[in-house]
């Protein structure tokens, strides 16, 4: 009789560290459900990242022993598995229980508290003003002629990168915002859903606090989206709470706009037709009503949407075999312009098919909220105003990021 399948692994983030001298493995979980940031030995990486859920424990020791080229022993295997569940790595019994509970306490909090402050960025507000007129000072020594307040602005792309890494094309991003903007105008803000979801949009109806205040999310028009398709659109909301790619161009807009500026935040999740390399990002007819309606929400109250979006993450940081230096950022540099330009170019199509022509391989993270944007944007031009690359100095990680600016006709 074949042995069951183990329970599959967890995605969860995954980089190299090393501690006292050791290559390991740190793990990080979006959903804020592991303690700490667990690091694994190299070998018991393995074994995790060999948990798909089809895998019998005589398949993972066999293959584990093969790529190791040692053999395997059953009681430290399946004590590892065992220590796995434990932390909550597998997608196990543990696992659902400690998640419906930690949704419980998400859905009984009225507000969404700040996930980066005091980790990426001061927790003092004071300190944070400081360190985003520092950003917004950096991008206007590098203004040009694309750049400066737009009178007519309907959508910017901006970074969603660590704050010190991206922050000078953060500050070109947001100098283009128009002088005495009110507080009271709408921003959808758009982000990538790092973590996995079960839908393409996921809604957060609650206000977002940060160090520098309490930015209102939009009840009325939260409460029109989540009506939507029987509310599925805020089964995932839980997926805002660990998430940046919202929370860090959220802190530029209070900074300049007001700590309670209006706000309807959705995280994009992934688009798995990308990397098959068809022609459709594949939007079934619920997710069509979403963005119809998004569009005439933006018309309506001629919404500001913000979309946080980096580029190409390259490396074997993210899953690439070979390390990456200048030449090879040169090569993405390239490929990012002419994706670049049939965004500003108000190209949805050509942009989700420059993406899949590559089949995802250089890992566009951003192309889920740029494409969202794109499709709920009203007509106008659209500007290039600033590009941005970091690379690990170890050659573990590339990654590229870029401001745009979109205007109404």
């Amino acid at each position: 009789m074949a042995e069951a399948s183990l329970p599959r692994a967890r995605p969860l983030s995954a980089h190299p560290v090393t501690y006292q001298g050791r290559r390991m493995v740190a793990l990080h979980d979006r959903l804020g459900l592991l303690q700490g940031q667990p690091a694994l030995a190299q070998e018991a990486y393995l074994v995790l990242v060999l948990l798909d859920g089809r895998r019998s424990l005589e398949m993972v020791m066999a293959d584990w022993s093969r790529i190791t080229g040692r053999p395997s022993d059953r009681a430290q295997m399946e004590g590892l598995i065992h220590e796995f569940d434990r932390l909550l790595l597998l997608e196990s019994p543990g696992f659902e229980t400690a998640l419906a509970s930690a949704r419980e306490r998400f859905e009984a909090l009225d507000h969404r508290p700040a996930c980066q402050a005091g980790v990426s960025y001061p927790a003092r507000a004071n300190e944070l003003r400081g360190l985003l007129n520092r950003f917004l000072a950096q991008a206007g020594e590098r203004a040009g002629p694309e750049t400066g307040p737009g009178h007519n602005l309907s959508g910017l792309v901006v970074p969603h990168i660590d704050l010190e890494r991206g922050g000078a094309v953060y500050g070109t991003a947001f100098r283009s915002l128009p002088e005495g903007l009110s507080q009271d105008r709408l921003v959808v803000l758009l982000g990538t859903a790092h973590a996995p979801t079960m839908e393409k949009f996921a809604l957060c109806d609650k206000d977002f606090v940060t160090p520098l205040g309490r930015a209102r999310a939009d009840g009325p028009l939260s409460a029109r989206l989540l009506k939507l398709q029987g509310g599925r659109f805020g089964r995932d909301g839980m997926a805002h709470l660990g998430e940046h790619s919202l929370e860090f161009g959220l802190l530029f807009l209070q900074y300049l706009v007001g700590p309670g500026l209006r706000i309807l935040p959705l995280l994009c999740g992934g688009l798995p037709a990308a990397s098959e390399g068809l022609a459709s990002p594949g939007y079934d007819r619920g997710e069509e009503e979403l963005l119809g309606l998004l569009g005439e929400v933006v018309r309506e109250e001629e919404a500001l949407v913000v979309m946080g979006a980096d580029l190409a993450h390259v490396g074997p940081q993210f899953g690439h075999l070979e390390p990456v230096g200048q030449a090879e950022l040169k090569l993405n540099a390239e490929a990012d312009r002419a994706l670049l330009t049939k965004a500003v170019q108000r190209d949805a199509e050509g942009f989700f098919r420059a993406v899949a022509g590559e089949r995802d391989q250089r890992n566009i993270c951003g192309l889920a909220p740029i494409l969202a944007g794109l499709r709920i944007l009203p007509p106008g031009p659209g500007r290039i105003l600033d590009y941005g690359q970091w690379l690990d100095e170890k050659g573990q990680g590339g990654v590229t990021f870029a401001a745009l600016a979109f205007d109404r006709s």
